[in-house]
């Protein structure tokens, strides 16, 4: 599994349009990928990958939603309900600072 391998689960796709047979092989594709039988470095690298894929997921719907021609503001307003607002709000004003110096945590 790549980290910006979207065939997985579509990031812009909602739960509820997922389906069911779409659902059950991506976690068999997980379960298969991370089979690391429990061990510590199994738990650090499937979170490192994780981390990986939703930096990437994040970075396509700023790509997607962050229209320079509107403030923050507005651009919230434009994003479907189904985009965690508060998560989605701290990597914009991290995309829109100058170079990307502000972080929040």
């Amino acid at each position: 599994m790549v980290a910006n391998d979207f065939k997985l689960l579509p990031m812009d796709v909602p739960w509820i349009e997922q389906d069911q047979k779409n659902i059950d092989e991506a976690m068999t594709t997980i379960q298969r990928e991370f089979d690391y039988n429990g061990s510590t470095f199994g738990y650090r690298r499937v979170n490192e990958r994780l981390n990986k894929l939703w930096r990437s997921a994040y970075n396509s719907l700023l790509d997607k939603y962050n229209n320079k021609d509107l403030t923050v503001e507005e651009v919230m307003r434009t994003l479907p309900d189904y985009i965690i607002k508060e998560q989605f709000l701290k990597k914009l004003i991290e995309r829109r600072s100058p170079r990307g110096l502000v972080r929040i945590n």
